[in-house]
């Protein structure tokens, strides 16, 4: 259906069944569904493609949800790109970009960028202003904040070609670095 009065569009079987909201795009099966007539979506400008995507949102606005049960269980998560097959399934979040197959499952912390299949797909992760990417990357903590994780438990060498061929090897060793005055390691 398309709703002239409110600029929204929806399209596939239960799309935007329960919505009462402006600028809002909903396309796939129960996409931006809502929960039943007593929970409407009332968040604005609100976009979602695939299954479900965004099925539960309520009030949350200006969310970019794509893939099949992506966001599917937020309700109330503001300025967020989920994209990917059951990615932030059971999250509430705000102002995170969450990428990846299972990434982020159960999010509800903010300002986070998640980039991997299953990367932090840890229970009840609340972590504001984190970076974590790579395949099964996780947080160090359920409520860790500020924090950069790059990779899994498997990766073993951090490597930066652009800086001297800057490495740090599995035991914490440097190469591509010399020794300052006082014997510390210095990049070059």
């Amino acid at each position: 259906y398309l709703d002239d009065q409110n600029q929204c569009t929806a399209v596939g079987r239960g799309a935007g069944e329960n919505l009462n909201a402006s600028k809002c795009i909903a396309i796939g099966f129960e996409a931006l569904r809502g929960v039943n007539t007593s929970n409407l979506v009332t968040g604005t400008s609100n976009i979602a493609i695939g299954v479900k995507a965004g099925d539960a949102l309520k009030t949350g606005s200006q969310n970019v949800l794509i893939g099949e049960n992506a966001g599917g269980a937020m309700v109330g998560g503001h300025w967020n790109i989920l994209i990917g097959k059951d990615c932030a399934t059971a999250a509430d979040l705000n102002g995170s970009v969450i990428i990846g197959i299972d990434a982020g499952t159960s999010g509800t912390g903010d300002n986070n960028v998640v980039i991997g299949k299953a990367a932090a797909d840890v229970g009840s992760w609340s972590g504001d202003n984190c970076i974590i990417i790579g395949h099964d990357a996780d947080p160090s903590g359920s409520s860790v904040d500020n924090e950069i994780t790059l990779g899994n438990a498997s990766i073993t060498k951090l490597r930066v070609p652009g800086l001297n061929s800057f490495e740090i090897n599995d035991s914490g060793q440097f190469s591509g670095v010399s020794s300052t005055a006082s014997g510390t390691a210095g990049v070059r």
